[in-house]
Parts: structure tokens; sequence; C-alpha cells
């Protein structure tokens, strides 16, 4: 029995080596795979399992302990802290703290402060009053690739006529990742956008640039949209200029919910910078959806006649992200299909003046939310005031210097 079982054993490991070296000979190993296999050996090394929570180590007794001496609130969060802590709980705490809301919109409140935030893959719509799934590849500009739902048409969004569309449910997962942690939501990045393209005025190409960049400021998401285009010398004294020029203003730039006439006093600004050369020294802002806007307009005289560059501006206050169906948000987008227009009261609301949704934008310095300590130039009013307090300032000393030597001058008898 033992040589049987050393033959076995013999055979056995002589089949092996047979089986090995024949899948060697036909799978060779190449350097490529060499240098891969020890990449993934090396950074498999350098990961750390994440360390127990002490908490976590406790009986289980002791946990719902813990738990009876938390007030409703913080029992509903705790119970959905993690996986063993819901099992140990339960989740009546939660049901609980739900059940104790006085009206629907305090019951949405309670479920986003403690559900959403223990969900970190899902947000919650006010619209359908549950969740849904997000990918942290998802963004304006792969919406395409995202299942459509009505919630997102009812919603309202704004686009650029081309591959950008800015829904609702961004803006929310842009202000969840800056409240929660980058888990709970996408990028500002994602939400930034840069698109050259050709528009005809008067059935002449020229060529058109449109950049849009978020930040978000004391819990307010900021959209600023830039669109700029260069137009033939020519064009600029023709009264029709406005005619051709609105239709190739996108959407997210001018529009809003109100109506298809674009931002108040948009359409006359342009008219008058472009062909009348007027000049607006400050911001404007509109008086439906509380959006501040500014059109410059910059002539380059050529003995082949010449170009002139219109850039418009706008920045919006698209409001907090936390419900679809507060005003800061209704104001802008496009009017649902069926539902016509809607009329809207931002400006009394807010008690926005106008150039403060930009001074707002231009405060801080990217995602971080940091004040930007770049230099930057002075307002035109404010040089204004500063140069006619110097000059009463000096006329005054002016004053004082003439009344001493008056009095120096005299002469007693």
């Amino acid at each position: 029995m033992g040589l049987f079982r050393r033959s076995m054993s013999n055979s056995s490991r002589s089949r092996t080596s047979i089986n090995d070296s024949a899948s060697d000979a036909q799978t060779p190993k190449t350097s490529s795979e060499s240098d891969y296999n020890m990449e993934i050996s090396t950074s498999l090394a350098t990961i750390k399992q994440a360390p127990k929570a002490p908490i976590l180590s406790l009986p289980i007794e002791l946990v719902q302990q813990i738990t009876l001496y938390l007030d409703n609130a913080s029992a509903a969060s705790f119970c959905l802290s993690s996986r063993f802590i819901c099992y140990a709980v339960g989740i009546n705490h939660l049901s609980k703290y739900i059940d104790t809301s006085k009206s629907r919109f305090e019951k949405r409140r309670t479920i986003e402060a403690v559900v959403e935030r223990a969900f970190p893959g899902h947000w919650f719509c006010a619209w359908c009053d549950k969740f849904h799934m997000w990918r942290a590849r998802d963004g304006p500009r792969v919406t395409e690739k995202e299942k459509r739902r009505d919630c997102a048409e009812f919603n309202s969004y704004l686009h650029d006529g081309n591959d950008y569309m800015l829904y609702y449910h961004h803006i929310r997962l842009a202000i969840n990742r800056k409240l929660w942690g980058p888990e709970h939501g996408i990028p500002l990045e994602a939400l930034s956008y840069t698109h050259s393209s050709m528009a005809k005025v008067f059935k002449t190409p020229v060529p058109t640039k449109l950049q849009c960049e978020a930040r978000i400021v004391h819990g307010h998401f900021l959209l600023h949209s830039s669109w700029a285009v260069t137009l033939p010398a020519w064009s600029t004294s023709n009264k029709n200029l406005l005619r051709h020029i609105w239709p190739a203003l996108p959407h997210i730039l001018a529009g809003h919910r109100d109506s298809e006439n674009g931002h108040t006093g948009l359409m006359a600004a342009i008219d008058n910078v472009v062909r009348r050369g007027w000049k607006y020294a400050f911001t404007q802002m509109c008086s439906t959806c509380a959006t501040d806007w500014t059109v410059t307009c910059h002539q380059f005289p050529h003995v082949t006649g010449g170009q002139a560059r219109l850039v418009i501006q706008t920045w919006r206050d698209l409001g907090g992200g936390r419900n679809p169906f507060e005003t800061g948000w209704r104001a802008h987008g496009v009017p649902t299909q069926g539902h016509g227009y809607a009329t809207t009261d931002v400006l009394r609301l807010t008690q926005l003046q106008a150039g403060d949704i930009r001074r707002s934008f231009e405060s801080v310095d990217g995602e971080d939310g940091k004040s930007d300590t770049r230099a930057r130039s002075a307002s035109r009013s404010r040089i204004y005031r500063s140069f006619m307090r110097t000059k009463s300032e000096k006329e005054a000393q002016r004053r004082d210097e003439d009344a001493q030597l008056g009095e120096s001058s005299i002469v007693p008898e």
C-alpha cells in the first residue's frame, strides 16, 4: 500500500508538473504582464484595513443601553451608522422619529437630514418622495447616459442647446458633497463647461465660446456663465442685429422660466452697447429671476474692416438645492411642456441688490469656499467716492492755508 501511495503521489506530481509546464509553454508571461503583477502586488501592500470603530467591539446590550440616553434625532441617526448598529438597535427609533413629523414638508426634511446622509449612493427626490441612485460619473455632460425620469423634467433645468443639461439633482449632489463629504455627491469640476462653436449672423459664420463655472457660497449654488462672439464690424451698425444675435444666445446664459424674452433689460442692453456704443458701468440685475448680468463690446478696427467682440456674462443664484419647489430655483430653467410660464418674485423675497450675486461669486476661490485674496480692481463708484473725498480734503486744506496766509498778511497798526 505504501508503494502504491508513493507511486500515485509520484505520478500525480509528475502529471502536475507536466501540465504546469504545458500551460507555461502555452501562455508564456511577458515582461509587461510581470510588471503589471508587480504593480498590483505593490498597490495591495499599501492598502491598509480601516480601523474598527471602538463602539463596534462593545456588547450588543451595552450598545442598546447607549441608545436609550440619546435624543430622538441622534438615536435615528445612530441606528443607521453601521450594519452592526442597525442589527443591534433596530430601526424603531428611526420610524418613530419620522412619524412624529407634523407635515409632509417636515417629514421630507427629516428624511433628508437622517436617511439621505446615511446612504451616500442615493439622493432624496421631493417630487417623487423616494430615493434615486446616482453614479460618480454623473453630471450635466453625460445626461444622455442617465436614466430618464419625469421628475428631472418637472424640476426644470438649464441647457446650452448642445451637450450641457444642468438638472436640479446635479445641484443637490454638489451641495451634498460640500456638506457631507466626497462620497455624497459630484465635484464642482464636473459642472464646469467650455464649448466653442460657429453661429450665423447675417448668414456669416462667426465664432462663439461659452464657459460655465460653479461655486458654492454660504450654502448657495452660484453659476457663472460667459458667452463671447466675434462680429464683423459692418454688422454692428445694422438695426436688425439683435434679431440675428438673440437666437444664438444659449438658454443657460440669457433664459429663465418666466418667458422666452430673457433677462430684464438684456435685449435693450445688447442693442445699445453694440449699435450705439453705450457702456454700462455697473452690474445689472434681472427683476424676474434675480440674475446679475453685464454686456461689454470691444472694437478692433482694421484696414480690412475690423471686428467687434461682444461678451455677455451672467451670475445666477440657483438656491440651496434642498427643495426643487423653492422660488430661488424655480425662477430659472425652462417652462415644463403644457404648464406655461411661471411668474416669480425672487427680488422681493430675497431682497437682493444688483451685483450682490456677482460679488458673492468673486469673493470665494473655488470649491473650498476660501476668500479670494487676489487683487481685484475697485469698482467705479468706489474710485469716484475716493476721488471726491481726496478732492474735498485738498480743497479744505487749501482754504485753511489761504486763511492762514490772509491772517499773516494783516499788519497791525
